[in-house]
């Protein structure tokens, strides 16, 4: 199910719900006529503000007791952008700082974020270490390797 309210699109599926909220100036849909794969499963929405922040925000089915308990919590954090700046308070807690100018760097927590972390990806599938051209992914007992150096 998908909901469209204000600048907040909502989307309900079997396994999580997702809330993407456009913070400023609206979005508008792509015009998918012809592209008859693209038009039948999928949403493709383009910002109408340049340098927009966009909030997205996922939880896993059984974090909150229904999808309308969800959206509750989405929309009663704050997004406005004053002087520049959303501060943004997500359903997990965590705030997170955008800048409408994109030479800032944004803030979780109110550290900057890590361009350049050693570990780039962490998860049981897939490692990898910055800078490192390898990506080891794993799937059940298979591992394989990508070199991209």
């Amino acid at each position: 199910m998908i909901q469209f309210l204000l600048l907040n699109i909502f989307l309900d599926s079997p396994k999580a719900h997702v809330a993407v909220r456009f913070v400023t100036g609206g979005y508008s849909e792509f015009d998918l006529s012809g592209i008859a794969d693209l038009e039948k499963y999928s949403i493709y929405l383009r910002c109408d503000a340049t340098y927009s922040p966009i909030v997205i925000e996922v939880a896993a089915l059984g974090v909150f007791d229904d999808f309308a308990d969800f959206k509750e919590e989405v929309l009663s954090n704050d997004a406005e952008v004053k002087d520049g700046r959303l501060d943004y308070s997500t359903i997990y807690g965590e705030t997170l700082t955008m800048f409408t100018e994109p030479d800032r760097i944004p803030l979780i927590n109110g550290n900057e974020i890590d361009y350049h972390p050693d570990i780039v990806y962490r998860s049981p599938f897939i490692k990898s270490n910055y800078g490192s051209g390898i990506i080891n992914i794993t799937v059940g007992e298979q591992t394989g390797e990508l070199d991209f150096n």
